[in-house]
């Protein structure tokens, strides 16, 4: 009988060893399940894109993706992403592979959004332990030359001294540059300005042809350029030339006249002729050729200008003798004199002023 006790006893004692084992076993288990979740899910999750406090310029319907991966002791993972606490697309991910879930729906232009990722290893699930949040950006932003600009597009001036003056709005404004350019590509000038609206003054500018652009950038990195601004500095005058061809003639032959110009910057001056006897009061446009019609000394007067507004001039002297014709025909003149003359053979003038007759 006290055998029998022993047995039982014993068996007994081995069951409650057996209990105690089991329960110990559990909890290691079940600590270790609890760390490996907080492990995988929330410390090794890592976001790629888009980052906490950032823009999309790309948010239209399914085409924002939202890149991350996941380390973990599971070979793959499905994950969830929610967008202001909705779930808006799912995927698939490898460990430690990074991956993407894309949005099913249209992320609106000009909204803030809030997002975070549910990841699961098929047993358990967490998410990341920070809600990001991101805006949507897709439209440019305006900008435009302001109406102090000095002066106007396609101008010419010749004090190298001008002001361009800008405006430019958007929600998300990041900054503007000015660029100022020459007509050969090369940098004269960027200034970047973080308010939407000023100007800048270019002084001393060297000839040449320059243009000017304004661009506007946002924190989405859209980017609006204005239409390109050109102006041309010339302080330079063009350099005339006159010709008289001959320089020596007589009244009423043909002389050739010729007024030109070179200029660096404006490849067509424009150039006119004048003329004017030695004692005339002031100059008269001509042509070539020209004819003279009375015998003297004549100044011949190249002028020119460019678009700018420079101008100059210079000067020939062309002389001019009686005709042979008019020298011979002295008859003719001095007829006419002594058809003037030839009244007083008939009529003779008093001293007093009365006419006599001859006898």
């Amino acid at each position: 009988m006290k055998k029998i006790q022993s047995i039982l006893l014993l068996f007994s004692l081995l069951f409650l060893v057996g209990l105690l084992v089991f329960d110990v076993m559990a909890d290691e288990a079940s600590t270790q399940a609890a760390g490996e979740e907080q492990s995988i899910f929330s410390q090794n999750i890592t976001i790629v894109s888009p980052l906490n406090n950032s823009f999309l310029s790309s948010g239209v319907a399914n085409t924002t993706n939202f890149t991350f991966s996941v380390q973990g002791p599971n070979s793959t993972y499905n994950v969830t992403l929610f967008i202001n606490g909705t779930a808006r697309g799912n995927a698939s991910v490898l460990n430690g592979v990074t991956a993407g879930v894309v949005t099913n729906f249209s992320l609106v232009d000009g909204q803030n959004y809030t997002w975070f990722l549910n990841v699961s290893n098929g047993v358990m699930a967490n998410r990341t332990n920070v809600t990001f949040v991101f805006t949507v950006d897709t439209l440019k932003p305006l900008v435009s030359f302001n109406t102090t600009t000095s002066i106007a597009n396609a101008s010419f001036m010749s004090n190298g001294t001008f002001t361009v003056a800008f405006f430019s709005s958007d929600l998300n404004y990041a900054n503007t540059t000015v660029n100022l350019n020459r007509n050969n590509g090369s940098l004269v000038n960027a200034t970047v300005f973080t308010g939407t609206a000023s100007s800048i003054t270019y002084l001393s500018l060297a000839d040449g042809n320059y243009t000017v652009n304004v661009t506007t950038l946002d924190r989405a990195m859209n980017r609006n350029i204005t239409q390109v601004f050109s102006v041309t500095q010339d302080a330079t005058a063009p350099s005339p030339t006159v010709s008289v061809s001959p320089s020596t003639t007589d009244v009423g032959e043909s002389v050739t006249l010729s007024c030109s110009a070179t200029d660096e910057i404006d490849s067509t001056p424009t150039t006119s002729l004048s003329i004017k006897l030695l004692h005339a009061s002031s100059f008269t446009t001509v042509t070539s050729p020209y004819v003279p019609s009375t015998a003297g000394t004549y100044t011949v007067r190249c002028t020119v200008s460019d678009d700018a507004g420079n101008g100059a001039t210079t000067e020939a002297t062309l002389l001019v003798g009686a005709s042979s014709t008019s020298g011979s025909g002295g008859s003719s003149g001095g007829s006419s004199s002594s058809s003037s003359s030839s009244s007083s053979d008939d009529d003779e003038t008093t001293t007093d002023g009365s006419i006599s007759e001859d006898d």
